[in-house]
């Protein structure tokens, strides 16, 4: 979770991806950056988790992760090129499977 989390702000807000694709507003964003940063928010929740291995601090960092979550992405989250609904699997393969 804490590398996906950090990883999936750091791809769609800042500094961004590689194909120029901004998926959210500013409000977002910033929805987002608080969820994840703001004190005893999502990051030190989950290293709260980590730390401690305990059911009931997991549960409270799944817990307040969930905004992550819930972050309107109109882009499938294993390919940024795909909108949704993500049409894997690609059917390019095909036309490669019926050349001689």
């Amino acid at each position: 979770m804490l590398i996906h989390y950090v990883e999936f702000y750091n791809f769609s807000v800042s500094p961004g991806n590689t194909y120029n694709y901004i998926p959210f507003n500013a409000s977002i964003a910033t929805t987002l950056y608080d969820t994840l940063w703001r004190t005893g928010n999502c990051i030190q929740q989950t290293k709260d988790c980590i730390r401690t291995n305990n059911e009931e601090t997991c549960s409270a960092a799944v817990n307040g992760c969930l905004p992550v979550h819930n972050v309107p992405f109109s882009r499938s989250l294993h390919d940024i090129r795909e909108p949704l609904p993500d049409p894997f699997p690609s059917q390019y393969f095909v036309d490669y499977l019926n050349t001689p």
